[in-house]
């Protein structure tokens, strides 16, 4: 992006931009130009800085209950040096997403972020579960934290038939 500096009454040029407006982490590289009165630019510096990359000591599934279709998705230990605003969890089964759901992860106690996830939001598919943590930062900068997959798979039941006496009805149960 371009920026236009600010003369200050010192002789030097100033300008803040914000690093939100770029939604990055990494190295950012600086070039100051000046522009003459005859409208020619000239390179006169620059400079790198770098922005930390957000990160998670822990990113899992867990809880996984087959007979309710639900699993949690947990992320603990996320370091920023800007704080979090956000953390959030995509999550699907199906090779063309259209059970893709976005959830907002909840806060712990214990600072850790959880969602319960349920196959109910998610046509009631068994199988595979894809889910994505990602954060944002105080300082706007958008990254993964990790991926996970889990599997959600039908119950297993035990059939049982019973033929009354008379063989004119028979109980089922699973």
């Amino acid at each position: 992006m371009w920026y236009n500096m600010y003369g200050k009454p010192n002789g030097d040029w100033v300008y803040t931009p914000y690093i939100k407006n770029h939604g990055d982490a990494g190295k950012y590289n600086v070039h100051v130009y000046a522009t003459g009165v005859t409208g020619t630019s000239v390179f006169v510096g620059g400079t790198t800085f770098e922005i930390t990359k957000p990160v998670a000591e822990d990113v899992r599934v867990e809880n996984v209950d087959n007979g309710k279709g639900t699993f949690d998705v947990v992320a603990e230990g996320i370091r920023t040096p800007s704080g979090i605003d956000k953390v959030e969890v995509a999550v699907w089964s199906t090779d063309d997403r259209s059970d893709f759901v976005w959830y907002t992860m909840e806060k712990q106690a214990d600072g850790s972020y959880k969602k319960s996830v349920s196959i109910a939001d998610h046509q009631y598919n068994y199988g595979k579960y894809n889910a994505h943590v990602y954060v944002t930062a105080g300082n706007g900068v958008y990254q993964c934290l990790g991926t996970r997959t889990v599997e959600v798979n039908l119950p297993k039941a035990s059939v049982k038939a019973v033929i009354n006496a008379q063989e004119m009805s028979v109980g089922i149960t699973a």
